[in-house]
């Protein structure tokens, strides 16, 4: 513009629905969301120890872009979930937790400043130092147990939490304070009924329950392979290996024979699942993401009760991995105890049954 024109700015100031709206009219447009702390604080804030603001009501609904394909050099978007917020009048010398429970009491997600737990627990981590801090959970319960190394094509995130109400549990610096905030259903979706909901997080619960169960059994059945390695090498050094070679041989057999119906063992990369077929583990994690995955490159299913063949599916390979489970069981309850013996009159140490192991 000519330097004798001024420009005068102009702008609309707006506060929609505890979000602050700036427009300036022209191609700029923010967003400050959920600004309503700010309504709640006070000097009686600033002096507590720490303080877990009222939340706003999170509504059940993907916003924004796919969670997992962000795109370079858009705007920040929406936070999908419930968006918390909480004062710490002073930096905390010990972890601060805030805990989500359910209308049954049931822990939710426990949300920590501890870095280990929340990346075993794949959730934020919460801030430990003095002022006003933001964190989103995400509405779901936990997800499965992931395996160091697994390649899996399929949601393993967690279980979509149902509409209702859910109390938060805030403790730091000494203070614990409840608090409760309500999960509303998609307003697009009137048709959906709670009892819809309800059986969409059965459902989803159970298939979580199963591929955890297995990857769990994976984990356990890797860690005997590793010994069944370690008591080759001692049989060996006291000039026993030809007397267990046949038992140890016949089980990691029997062992690599599950394994691969567990897992795609072929499968290093991510992109290897194009090549080799994906195995329990990878079609549980497909069932998992159609019943209540978001939506993203791999869709997930319609929301509320899942569909007719997502239940046929579900029995299809429940019956798959109560076989699979069967075998496994038979490894722990006859196969080691078997090759246990033999070692011990040896004067070889045997294999220690993984704790948690499946026994009848």
């Amino acid at each position: 513009f000519p330097r004798q024109l001024p420009i005068t700015p102009i702008a609309d100031l707006e506060a929609r629905d505890d979000d602050l709206v700036l427009s300036t009219q022209g191609r700029s447009l923010w967003v400050v969301d959920d600004v309503s702390p700010l309504r709640e604080l006070s000097a009686t804030v600033t002096a507590s120890a720490a303080h877990l603001f009222a939340p706003a009501p999170a509504v059940r609904a993907q916003k924004g872009m796919d969670p997992f394909d962000p795109q370079p050099g858009l705007p920040d978007q929406p936070s999908n979930g419930a968006v918390l917020h909480y004062w710490l009048g002073n930096a905390s010398a010990g972890p601060v937790t805030l805990e989500i429970r359910d209308a049954a009491r049931r822990t939710v997600r426990v949300l920590t400043s501890d870095s280990a737990a929340a990346r075993t627990a794949r959730t934020p981590r919460l801030a430990m130092t003095r002022g006003l801090h933001r964190v989103v959970w995400d509405l779901t319960y936990a997800g499965p147990r992931a395996i160091e190394g697994q390649v899996v094509w399929g949601y393993v995130g967690g279980i979509k939490a149902p509409p209702g109400s859910y109390e938060l549990l805030l403790t730091a610096n000494g203070v614990t304070m409840r608090r409760t905030v309500t999960v509303t259903a998609d307003p697009r979706l009137p048709q959906i009924t709670a009892a819809e909901y309800a059986e969409q997080f059965r459902i989803a619960s159970t298939v979580r329950d199963s591929l955890d169960a297995l990857n769990r059994t994976l984990q356990e059945l890797r860690e005997v392979r590793t010994q069944l390695e370690g008591l080759t090498r001692a049989a060996a050094r006291v000039g026993e290996e030809g007397t267990l070679r046949p038992m140890i041989e016949a089980l990691t057999t029997k062992l690599q024979g599950l394994e691969t119906r567990f897992t795609q063992t072929k499968s290093r990369s991510g992109q290897d699942p194009i090549r080799f077929a994906g195995q329990l583990d990878n079609q549980w994690a497909e069932l998992y993401g159609n019943v209540t995955g978001p939506n993203g490159y791999i869709a997930g299913g319609p929301e509320g009760r899942p569909t007719k063949a997502a239940t046929e599916r579900l029995a299809e390979l429940s019956a798959r991995w109560e076989r699979l489970r069967l075998t496994w069981q038979e490894v722990v309850t006859k196969d080691i105890p078997a090759l246990n013996a033999t070692a011990q009159r040896l004067t070889l140490g045997g294999i220690a049954i993984p704790q948690g192991a499946v026994v009848p």
